[in-house]
């Protein structure tokens, strides 16, 4: 598949139907206070501010409206979060976003600065995340459906040389046309991450792989970012997150020595397809997990629908016999 080609087409109607009658009132309320101490700005730049839709450890995001009237969002750095460091995380997710242009990745229409600081303009999406959709028990299906766009774009960045680093629900927005990916702040061009061996872990401890927990194990790549989209299938199958703790300390060590549990031993409703597919995505050592993004999504693509997945390895084979209940 040409990943430059759009994503397949398919009848989206029961999925933003859902969320249109789920959340559309629930998202306005819950975005439209900020917090405590922290007043709205009236403006950002040419853009007009509505209500806060996120706030996050160095960033928030408004929603506001345009010269035009059209929505925007608008991510700005916190008055307490200014500084060098931070305009320089937000001028590389600049750089990454200029350099794509996929309809299930968001779309950068500019980075400038104004009276409230470095901010970047991107294109409004109106439904709620992934997490939400998960939550609020969508379709088994139509979420298996989002995660394959979402599979798809990822392997789109892969080909430009982009490692995303932080893919979990939180940061897959659901549009009226499916889903779009965001927060590329701590995403890497492939030939700029460095393999040091001392380096704190920088992402979200439960969908981290071993390999940004422990940089001695292995270099970061395409294939960090296929164990997070492993992660997000565990949780669509299996209501849970395969592993977390109490802590982050303590989900590290899971992550490291522990495998996950089976999700048809969680939930025997699990297709036993879907369960190989997820078992090789969250593979401890990269180069046993999918080769890339777009062969995830084919078997997830193949799993979902009834049709044969890949062959497997014959350790994989053996892993699956090993797992499947037997009489």
């Amino acid at each position: 598949m040409n990943a430059d080609a759009p994503p397949p087409r398919r009848p989206f109607s029961s999925t933003t139907a859902w969320i249109r009658d789920r959340f559309r009132q629930s998202i306005k309320a819950k975005g439209a206070s900020p917090p405590s101490g922290e007043p709205l700005p009236q403006n950002i730049g040419p853009y007009k501010v509505i209500e806060r839709i996120g706030r996050g450890s160095v960033a928030n995001v408004y929603r506001a409206a345009d010269e035009a009237g059209r929505d925007v969002a608008v991510k700005v750095i916190r008055h307490d979060q200014a500084g060098p460091e931070a305009e320089a995380v937000f001028k590389r997710e600049a750089a990454i976003l200029k350099g794509l242009s996929h309809p299930d990745i968001v779309v950068l229409r500019e980075i400038a600065r104004a009276n409230e600081g470095l901010y970047l303009a991107m294109d409004y999406v109106p439904g709620p995340t992934l997490q939400v959709v998960i939550e609020h028990g969508a379709p088994r299906e139509e979420q298996l459906y989002l995660l394959m766009r979402v599979a798809r774009a990822v392997h789109y960045a892969h080909t430009h040389g982009i490692v995303h680093r932080d893919l979990k629900p939180q940061n897959i927005l659901i549009g009226p046309d499916g889903p779009i990916v965001t927060d590329f702040g701590i995403a890497r061009a492939m030939d700029s991450i460095t393999r040091v061996k001392n380096q704190p872990p920088i992402g979200t401890p439960t969908h981290m792989a071993p390999e940004q927990i422990d940089r001695r194990l292995a270099a970061i790549g395409p294939a960090t970012d296929i164990w997070a989209l492993g992660v997000i299938l565990y949780t669509i199958l299996c209501r849970r997150l395969p592993f977390v703790d109490i802590d982050a300390a303590s989900t590290f060590r899971r992550v490291l020595a522990e495998a996950p549990r089976p999700p048809r031993r969680i939930d025997a409703s699990v297709p036993a397809a879907l369960e190989i597919v997820c078992l090789h995505a969250l593979q401890k050592t990269p180069e046993n997990r999918y080769a890339t993004a777009e062969a995830f999504a084919d078997d997830l693509e193949r799993g979902a629908t009834g049709q044969p997945i890949a062959q497997p390895g014959p350790w994989l084979k053996r892993l699956f016999r090993w797992f499947t209940p037997r009489p």
